[in-house]
């Protein structure tokens, strides 16, 4: 074994962690030990689905509870893809809404496409901080019925009915913009390129935020050989029982399912990307070269890459009682993201027509 395979190894917190981050860090490397044995094909599928009911009751136990009060919920219908699915949405407003129409997030949770870890998130903290409304998307899971292109088309279906109970829910439907973590930073990614064969009244996503996403299941980058929380065997397990017989052959797999799969030249006209990953990522190769070809397309880009952070360090760590300065700055660069995407329009869409029209010119 040669030293850098030894390197891929980043299991302890107080040798690869940011001073700040190691309680998280170690934290996040229990539930990666549960998630082995959700993920265990060697394991009746009875016995993988109780253990991961018991990661998820772990996680929730970590954070805080909710307000109820401020958060509804709604049954969504199918998206074209599939019209008779049905999934659903939790949708929070802003303590000072207003009149006005407001901008809109829509979240997708992460947990290794084995669960929907809407616990993990506050809805009601982000919404007050950008003063807009917090869609939280539900999906099916591979323990649900889930997997591709299931999954897709739930988050799709969530996106439409946004935009079709727009003035109910007093949103301005040329201001949504899409944010994931994890897994859910995957779907948010895979969602934009299916969106883009839809229009919508004209309305696509202001902007992708997408933390710590799986953007490819191919095991071919250093980082993807790592042994981490979520490493390199999560990422195989996680990605067969995603995709199914469809990971035998990458040549199989769409861009709406793990979106690095995508060229430079199907990037174009995707919202503006705005992506985080850490130093320890298993995907941050993968992100990388996913990163590479928006840029080529002329995409508005943002990467970042947080020293001393691993897979959800950074999403678990702005728990507001346990969170610290570098959690802070995690938190303070998505807010400055998401207000500008609010803001300023970066979408370019001048560059698709720009380059159909050389195209009809033959240039």
């Amino acid at each position: 074994m040669s030293l850098l395979d030894k390197l891929n190894n980043r299991t302890e917190g107080e040798k690869w962690s940011h001073p700040e981050l190691i309680d998280v860090y170690n934290t996040m490397e229990c539930i990666g030990n549960l998630m082995d044995t959700t993920l265990n094909t060697e394991l009746p599928f009875e016995e993988r689905k109780k253990q991961n009911d018991d990661m998820i009751a772990t996680v929730k136990a970590m954070f805080p509870v909710k307000d109820e009060t401020r958060c509804k919920r709604y049954d969504i219908p199918g998206c074209p893809e599939e019209p008779d699915a049905v999934s659903y949405a939790t949708v929070t407003h802003p303590q000072k809404a207003g009149k006005k129409k407001l901008p809109c997030v829509i979240y997708i949770a992460g947990g290794g496409l084995t669960a929907c870890m809407e616990c993990s998130f506050d809805s009601i903290e982000l919404s007050d901080r950008v003063n807009a409304v917090v869609v939280v998307c539900g999906y099916r899971t591979i323990y649900s019925g889930g997997g591709y292109p299931a999954t897709i088309n739930d988050v799709h279906a969530a996106f439409i009915w946004v935009l079709d109970h727009a003035e109910e829910l007093g949103i301005n439907p040329d201001k949504i913009v899409i944010h994931g973590a994890s897994s859910g930073g995957h779907l948010s990614l895979a969602l934009c390129h299916r969106l883009k064969r839809y229009q919508y009244h004209g309305h696509q996503p202001r902007g992708c935020i997408a933390l710590v996403p799986i953007c490819d299941e191919r095991t071919i980058y250093p980082s993807s050989k790592r042994l981490i929380s979520f490493g390199g065997p999560e990422l195989y397990a996680s990605s067969l029982a995603w995709l199914g017989d469809r990971q035998a052959n990458s040549a199989m797999v769409p861009r709406e399912a793990f979106a690095n799969h995508a060229t430079a030249k199907e990037c174009v006209g995707l919202p503006p990307t705005f992506i985080h990953t850490t130093e320890h990522e298993v995907s941050v190769d993968s992100d990388m070269s996913y990163v590479s070809k928006l840029i080529q397309a002329g995409v508005y880009t943002d990467f970042h890459v947080w020293g001393g952070a691993g897979h959800s360090t950074l999403g678990y760590a702005v728990i507001p009682e346990d969170r610290g300065p570098y959690a802070q700055l995690y938190l303070d660069e998505l807010t400055k993201q998401m207000t500008d995407c609010f803001k300023y329009d970066l979408r370019r869409s001048w560059i698709k027509n720009e380059l159909e029209d050389g195209k009809q010119k033959g240039a």
